[in-house]
């Protein structure tokens, strides 16, 4: 066979294998693709759902996560999601990234006595991230968290104050409430107008305090302390109580920390700290429920140092996160990470401007899009990876809209597809 034939024979045969490859994993991904009639939380018609009952009903947590904070369509399928599975699967604790153990545990009990969705419009606005809180899109879930509060417990398991306090939210409250309940003020062992002006410059200035002298960080830590005992030490407040407001002032001490860190140091050191508060939250107070967690899909990745992030970079190596830590302690066929995406719309960026969706045409993601038709779609990525397949590394937008190269099959454990994002809107 002459030099050139042969060459055109091997080319021919490494085509036709690599159709033949893409033409088989396409299958193996349309036999585990399952249509969604809708992701409007008004739809109580939760027929197209049904095939979560088989694969959920052993799983103790369920993460939901997002492409982009500004995901107004992600929310209301979210929002459904969660009405499917506290009424079918009985999944009775809802936990938020973006809200401390505080912010939630004090709005859940203003809801309570009060069970309107009025009520529980303003007591999220008050104890959770704006961005989701404070949208059009999520307001069918503060009214269903209203409406369900006896049935529905509420959790923050967030370290990040000045996130929860963003827009004076309750941890601004916070050492107020301390002192109301406890009389922080009148004990000689703190200048408690000092604590509360450094409280506020660290909700207000964040990282910015790592190189600025005016915020005394060994001093603000042995104030925690000093709160810590007279909490513990007081008549006042019964035991559970004050367990949550120890824990607390434990996170607030955490928090400090991760700035002294630096904000690129902090990003591993918050799924951690996460993780440890829904796991002392399920151990301690809720070890027979099973848990939703609302977050982002990068908390909500498994295995994330199979990806990478680009090219001489490697954070996704050095991050643990918040669902890798869970599947860790609670094994890894009980925790169940579901990511949300697009192919096209809109979203509204961290800095409020709506922003377009352009995926390139190298992505999985832009390419299901360009196979499936329907509208809305959920693909079971647990299934996919025990195929021959299921190791294959391939380019995905999923976490920001972004490229990354990873054997994604591995990370997520399943993907609802969104294919056209409309952005989280505000008054």
């Amino acid at each position: 066979m002459k030099p050139k034939t042969a060459i055109f024979y091997l080319i021919l045969f490494l085509t036709v294998t690599s159709f033949q490859n893409f033409k088989g994993e396409n299958e193996i991904i349309k036999k585990n693709t399952y249509i969604l009639n809708s992701v409007s939380p008004t739809d109580e018609n939760f027929s197209d759902l049904d095939f979560f009952k088989d694969k959920l009903k052993d799983k103790k947590i369920i993460l939901l996560g997002e492409s982009s904070h500004g995901d107004g369509t992600t929310f209301e399928a979210k929002t459904r999601l969660i009405e499917f599975l506290h009424e079918n699967l009985d999944y009775n604790i809802l936990a938020f990234e973006g809200a401390t153990i505080f912010d939630l545990y004090f709005a859940s009990s203003v809801i309570k006595r009060g069970k309107t969705p009025e009520i529980a419009q303003k007591q999220l606005l008050n104890g959770l991230f704006k961005n989701w809180s404070a949208s059009k899109e999520f307001k069918d879930l503060a009214n269903y968290i209203g409406q369900n509060i006896d049935s529905l417990t509420m959790v923050g398991i967030d370290n990040n104050f000045a996130i929860t306090g963003y827009g004076n939210g309750y941890a601004h409250y916070f050492p107020n409430f301390l002192n109301q309940s406890f009389n922080i003020s009148s004990s000689p062992e703190i200048d408690f107008q000092k604590f509360l002006t450094q409280h506020n410059l660290l909700l207000t200035k964040s990282y910015q305090l790592k190189n600025d002298s005016t915020f005394q960080f060994e001093q603000f830590i042995n104030d925690i302390n000093v709160i810590k005992k007279i909490v513990n030490e007081s008549s006042k407040g019964s035991p559970e109580v004050k367990d949550y407001l120890t824990h607390e002032l434990d996170n607030l001490a955490s928090y400090v920390n991760g700035i002294e860190m630096g904000m690129t140091e902090n990003v591993p050191y918050r799924d951690k700290k996460m993780a440890e508060n829904l796991s002392w939250l399920i151990d301690k107070y809720y070890p027979n429920e099973k848990v939703i967690i609302w977050t982002a899909n990068l908390h909500a990745a498994k295995n994330l140092n199979q990806a990478i992030y680009e090219a001489g970079d490697d954070r996704y190596q050095n991050l643990t996160t918040l669902a890798q830590h869970l599947s860790d302690k609670y094994g890894e066929n009980k925790v169940y990470s579901i990511a949300c995406t697009s192919s096209e719309g809109n979203t509204n960026s961290d800095t409020g401007n709506v922003v377009p969706i352009s995926l390139p045409k190298t992505s999985w993601d832009y390419n299901f899009a360009k196979e499936f038709k329907g509208d809305y779609a959920f693909i079971d990525f647990s299934q996919i990876r025990k195929s021959e397949y299921g190791n294959n590394e391939f380019e995905s937008t999923v976490l920001g809209y972004k490229p990354h190269l990873g054997k994604w099959y591995n990370i997520f454990d399943g993907i609802l597809f969104i294919r056209e994002m409309k952005p989280s809107t505000y008054k």
